[in-house]
Formats: C-alpha cells, structure tokens, sequence
C-alpha cells in the first residue's frame, strides 16, 4: 500500500489517501489546501525543502527516510517518490508525493550488511551444490535489495568456472530461485563451462 498526496501549486493539497492520513495523523479538513510550508514544522521543512526544490524544477526525486507513525509513534523507513505534473508546454502544475514503507526491507537490508554474505572461491571449492546454490542466493538478494544487479556474479562465475570442481550451473540448479536469476541470465557461465567442462 502506498500512501498519496497531491499538491497543486495554485491550490495546495487537492488530493490525500487514507493511509496517508491513518499513518501520519492528519485529517482530510487540516490537510486539503494546505502547502507543505503549512503542514510541517521548520526543521522537518527544512530536510524536506530540497526534495520540494527539485520536484518544482520538473525532477523526479526518489529518497528515503524515518517517519514516526501516527498511532503507534515507531519510527519507520519510507521510500519517498515526488513526481511533477506538468501542462504541454513542460510547465510544473504541482506535485504527487507517493509514500511505500519499506521499514522490514530495511531490516533486512541493515542484517545483510552486518553479515556482509560474499562469494568466495574457497567457500565454493568444497561446498555441496545446494550450500553453494544457498550462497549464490543470499548474495543476490543482497544485491537486489542494495540495489546492485547480478552482473558481478555472473562475471565472478564466468572467471571462476574453470577452477570449479563441477559446472556452475550444476551446482546452481539445485535451487529454482538461483536458476531462474543467475543461469537464464547468463550466457557468460555456459560459454565459459563449455570450453572448461567436458560432458
């Protein structure tokens, strides 16, 4: 679920949803006409200014940050998008702010950091297929939710593959996830695998 408001430069906020108002403890009546310099105190405006400054200069901005929620006062990670809407001639008419919390994604995001999963050649010498299958999918989702792709894995694959004491693609298919991520994607591990391994 996300949470929505629109502002209209001429009339202020037009449009808000329900969980904008549940999680952040406004009412509809405060928030409809109201600009955010009416809304926010001046030293959340002042974090917030910026990402305002860049939206009405017709970008799109994408950030996240610590909101309290309404009910409960736990603070929680959101991630921000501010998108312009502009007339035909490219001429900003307002804004939408669309709000995702993403404060589980975080956690993950902060454990996988502190774990710091890597691939390592030497943890791969001796590892059976599915332990191997289980690293290759940690780092990937440590990847994806870092924001990073697969292409060091599967470069770090194509190098590696002829020091394997099995193909990579073996050793990966013991695990749909890692199949379907990692081997559809890469022609670099088959290539590589077909010059390294006979049949």
């Amino acid at each position: 679920p996300e949470a929505i408001v629109y502002v209209d430069l001429a009339r202020g906020c037009t449009f808000v949803n329900n969980l904008f108002l549940a999680t952040r403890g406004f009412t509809r009546e405060f928030l409809i006409g109201k600009f955010p310099k009416d809304v926010y105190g001046p030293e959340e405006l002042r974090q917030l200014q910026p990402g305002f400054d860049r939206v009405l200069a017709g970008e799109e901005v994408l950030y996240e940050r610590e909101v309290s929620h309404a009910s409960s006062g736990e603070k929680r990670w959101v991630r921000v998008r501010l998108t312009p809407r502009k007339d035909a001639s490219g001429r900003v008419l307002g804004f939408y702010v669309v709000s995702t919390d993403i404060h589980d994604l975080m956690a993950v995001r902060a454990s996988l950091n502190t774990h710091g999963d890597t691939i390592d050649i030497m943890h791969l010498m001796g590892a059976s297929d599915r332990q191997v299958a289980q690293l290759f999918e940690r780092q990937i989702a440590r990847d994806t939710l870092l924001g990073g792709t697969v292409v060091g894995i599967l470069a770090f694959s194509a190098a590696s593959a002829s020091r394997m004491p099995r193909p990579v693609s073996t050793m990966l298919a013991s695990c749909d996830f890692c199949r379907s991520s990692v081997i559809a994607r890469s022609p670099l591990i088959r290539a590589s695998e077909s010059s390294s391994f006979s049949p």
